[in-house]
């Protein structure tokens, strides 16, 4: 049986030692291996209790993922 799609959060602690490290972390976690699977993700992060904010402003790091296009919304292509 195949995997029921649906809402799948986690928590995954990655060590910075600068706000800017901790975003290129967050985007870096962005990645996406399951093409044929995955519609979108969303990776926020904190450094020192405050939120890195996107290059547009907004807390989902994946927004600034360059391979976003590539590896995102791929379902329906076949």
């Amino acid at each position: 049986m195949p995997p029921i799609p649906g809402k799948k959060t986690c928590s995954k602690p990655v060590e910075a030692a600068t706000a800017q490290a901790c975003g290129a972390a967050a985007i870096s976690a962005c990645s996406n291996d399951r093409l044929d699977f995955a519609m979108s993700k969303t990776v926020t992060a904190k450094f020192q209790g405050k939120a890195p904010k996107s290059k547009g402003g907004q807390e989902d790091m994946c927004l600034d993922y360059p391979k976003r296009d590539a590896e995102f919304n791929q379902c329906t292509k076949k």
